[in-house]
């Protein structure tokens, strides 16, 4: 089947699928697909750095070397570092709210990116050096010492075969 898009994804590393659809970097921008509507371009704010030239001081990526740019996403966010001017690894990060719609870049660059959902840590490895860096982690309430009361309510099911329904398999505080 033809897709409704044409467009590749030259940074493989950079294709994260999320709740909001896959995101991924293109020659010509960043954009999110769901696989059936055509492809939403997110990047028009930062389009300077596809087309060779810099943005509020940020370098262009370079086309050549974009297979090396990676993507992340984690608490509504996507990053992607790209190798900029005529760097040939990753030195500079983008970052996309998905809440303002804004962009934001670091003078950084990462070569990978892993969200643990766990642990609840963002984590960016390092290109040259091979350091795992926590680039966020969550800022967890804490109850004190006290225990944490709750109520649990659940419905009342009878009977005890493979097709009856059951409600929780699993409680997570």
């Amino acid at each position: 089947d033809e897709a409704i898009s044409h467009r590749g994804a030259p940074a493989p590393r950079s294709v994260v699928a999320t709740d909001q659809g896959v995101f991924f970097v293109a020659r010509d921008g960043v954009f999110i697909t769901n696989f059936i509507a055509p492809d939403l371009k997110i990047s028009d704010a930062i389009d300077p750095i596809f087309l060779g030239e810099t943005k509020n001081g940020y370098g262009p990526i370079n086309l050549a070397s974009i297979n090396q740019v990676s993507g992340g996403f984690y608490k509504n966010q996507y990053y992607f570092s790209y190798p900029s001017g005529a760097s040939t690894v990753n030195d500079t990060t983008a970052i996309y709210s998905v809440d303002t719609k804004e962009w934001t870049f670091w003078d950084i660059g990462f070569g990978s990116f892993f969200a643990e959902s766990d642990t609840n840590l963002f984590l960016a490895g390092g290109v040259t050096d091979g350091i795992v860096r926590i680039i966020e982690e969550s800022t967890a309430l804490d109850d004190m010492g006290a225990n944490i009361s709750y109520e649990l309510q659940t419905q009342d099911f009878t009977g005890s075969t493979q097709t009856t329904n059951n409600l929780f398999l699993y409680f997570k505080v």
